[in-house]
């Protein structure tokens, strides 16, 4: 600690403070503002290794070696002894980022004693300012406002919501390509559980319901349904449950080999919508007679085409308990329209 000259002026009268304290000095911005036992922040330093006398309440103006351009006010406020609380700093040209440390790098507007403040930043002469202020919490803790590690420089914009608004926040962690729901009334959001792309929409502008109509068109073939082996159509979950609009055989080749005579059904396990007989596996419909209610195809024998798939059931193609041997070649490949009505 250098000093080259002070000049220290008290007030004059009796309760008024501050004092006004002058420094020349050879050392560096980074040792003025030095909060440790060798800066001149502590106004004991000044005090005691420097012979200084003035009161505590006191403001300081000090030229650095460095920088002769910059000069700091240095307030020291502390009640008690020197240095026993942390004075406030100011550059009237800018502090370098190297002193803005544990000490001297926090800036306060208010105090947890019960004076509340707030940040403003002025945009300009009459066009306006930004402000940044804290609410009582019940819990008396910090909010902290901060960003991720960030590739590039960036700008975030808040675009005016034509009236006071809310931001929207995720209070746990969202699935990428799903849509997001809105947990409460004030801005909170969640992930909603359903990927985007399985949104169906039309081009009708006020649609009276959500049809929840769903198409499948699927090939079955002889390797899958081997040994009671099935082949899922249509996979439900949980308690849904569909109502079948339409089934037609699209398209395959004829089941054959291994003296097979298998039959085929279409089924949700419970009820059986159609029973494809041995002879129209062993030659696939190619031309218009593959729909349901065809003989290749027929309605259920023992149920109402209406009947609802059981919940959570899926829809599968799978051969009857009928004949006597599987096939060893062939296809069959089967489409249909659902709605889901549960």
């Amino acid at each position: 600690m250098s000093i080259k000259s002070w000049n220290y002026q008290p007030v004059g009268e009796v309760g008024n403070v501050p004092g006004l304290l002058w420094l020349e000095t050879t050392d560096s911005l980074a040792t003025v503002c030095n909060s440790t036992s060798t800066g001149y922040v502590n106004l004991n330093n000044l005090v005691y290794e420097n012979n200084l006398n003035f009161g505590k309440n006191t403001v300081a103006f000090v030229s650095t070696s460095d920088n002769n351009s910059t000069v700091l006010s240095l307030v020291a406020t502390a009640s008690g002894n020197y240095g026993s609380t942390r004075p406030w700093v100011y550059s009237l040209t800018g502090l370098p980022t190297t002193f803005l440390g544990n000490s001297l790098g926090d800036v306060f507007a208010g105090s947890a004693a019960g004076a509340a403040g707030k940040f403003i930043s002025y945009a300009g002469a009459n066009t306006g300012s930004l402000v940044l202020q804290a609410t009582a919490n019940a819990g008396n803790t910090a909010t902290t406002i901060t960003n991720v590690s960030q590739a590039a420089a960036r700008t975030y914009t808040i675009q005016d919501a034509g009236g006071n608004a809310n931001f929207c926040v995720a209070t746990a962690a969202l699935v990428s390509g799903n849509l997001v729901s809105a947990s409460s009334t004030t801005g909170t959001i969640a992930d909603g559980g359903l990927v985007a792309n399985k949104v169906l929409y039309g081009s009708t502008a006020s649609p009276d319901v959500s049809a929840n109509v769903v198409y499948f068109s699927v090939a079955c073939g002889q390797a899958a349904l081997a040994a009671g082996g099935s082949v899922t159509l249509y996979t439900s979950s949980g308690a849904k449950q569909y109502q079948i609009i339409s089934l037609s055989i699209v398209g395959g080749t004829n089941f054959s080999g291994n003296s097979g005579d298998r039959l085929g059904q279409v089924t949700d396990g419970t009820t059986v919508y159609s029973v494809i007989p041995a002879a129209q596996m062993q030659t696939i419909p190619t031309t218009g007679n593959g729909g349901w209610g065809a003989t290749a195809l027929p309605y259920p024998a023992s149920a109402l085409t209406s009947k609802l798939t059981a919940a959570g059931a899926s829809l599968v193609f799978k051969y009857t308990s009928a004949g006597s041997a599987d096939y060893s070649a062939g296809t069959i490949t089967i489409s249909g329209v659902l709605v889901r009505v549960a």
